[in-house]
């Protein structure tokens, strides 16, 4: 995993990514602990889009997506519900998303990131929507699978917050 590239090596915001990322991997511990089957995918980039598919796209390597969408398959996954933490940090936002199918005890953990001034036209136009949407893609094509989020608060800026909400929905193009 490589550092998100606006972390710079003297920046004190890398330090919460880093972070971000160690709960990540303690998140899956403790589903896996309780019997589920939780896996971390760790993005090599997060952009903020407001184009025909307007949300945060996260960018991964290739095999790591392809891990995604297997475990998305194999169980026949039907994404119900979320728990998240955010956390607001100077002009980024860290976001830890658990996006979860209770049926077949099976997690999902992405640790996302976003400049605030770069998302504000996604975050207004997801005012509009009603909804906002994390699309995983690969960096080598634009196939993609897409977490949509009817409830937006685990994307907006503001106070450190750790929810669980019933709701989710997750599509595969």
């Amino acid at each position: 995993m490589t550092e998100p590239p606006f972390l710079l090596a003297n920046d004190p915001a890398g330090s919460y990514w880093d972070d971000l990322l160690d709960d990540a991997y303690l998140m899956v511990k403790a589903y896996r602990d309780r019997g589920w089957k939780a896996t971390v995918f760790a993005p090599e980039d997060v952009s903020p889009t407001v184009d025909a598919q307007p949300g945060l796209t996260a960018l991964f390597a290739d095999d790591e997506y392809r891990s995604l969408t297997e475990v998305l398959s194999r169980e026949q996954v039907t994404i119900t519900d979320l728990e998240y933490s955010r956390r607001s940090v100077r002009d980024a936002v860290f976001i830890l998303l658990v996006e979860r199918d209770r049926a077949t005890e099976t997690a999902v953990v992405l640790p996302l990131y976003y400049f605030i001034r770069n998302a504000e036209p996604l975050l207004e136009q997801s005012k509009v929507d009603g909804e906002l949407s994390v699309h995983a893609r690969p960096r080598s094509s634009a196939e993609n699978v897409s977490f949509v989020h009817s409830d937006r608060s685990p994307f907006t800026p503001g106070a450190d917050q750790h929810r669980q909400l019933l709701e989710g929905v997750v599509t595969v193009d």
